[in-house]
C-alpha cells in the first residue's frame, strides 16, 4: 500500500493540471512527469524532492505533528531508502511516451 499511495500522491503533486484533464490528454500528462518544476507551487527541482517532502510530511502526519494532512499521509510508511527507486520508478512512467 504505501507504493501506490505515494506514487499517486507524488504523481498528482507532479502533474496538478493533468488531474483536471480528460483521458485523452494522458500521454501528454505521463510525458509532464519528467519535467519540473514539481508540485501546485513549482517549489520541488526533482522527483527525489518530491518523494523526500513526502517522507519528512508522512513523518510528521504519523506522529500527529501535521495540521489538517490527508490521512493518507499517515498511513504512508516511507523512508530516504525509498526516495531513488520511488523516483526511478515515477521516471519509469513516461518511458513509452518518449
Amino acid at each position: 500500500m504505501r507504493l501506490a499511495v505515494l506514487v499517486s500522491m507524488a504523481a498528482l503533486a507532479a502533474l496538478p493540471v493533468c488531474a483536471q484533464e480528460s483521458s485523452s490528454r494522458l500521454p501528454a500528462c505521463v510525458a509532464s512527469v519528467t519535467r519540473s518544476p514539481y508540485l501546485h507551487t513549482g517549489s520541488m527541482d526533482t522527483l527525489e524532492d518530491v518523494v523526500r517532502f513526502y517522507v519528512t510530511v508522512s513523518g510528521l502526519a504519523r506522529t500527529a505533528q501535521l495540521r489538517n494532512g490527508a490521512p493518507e499521509l499517515s498511513a504512508m510508511h516511507i523512508s530516504e531508502s525509498d526516495v531513488a527507486p520511488l523516483a526511478a520508478f515515477l521516471r519509469a512512467l513516461n518511458e513509452d511516451y518518449e
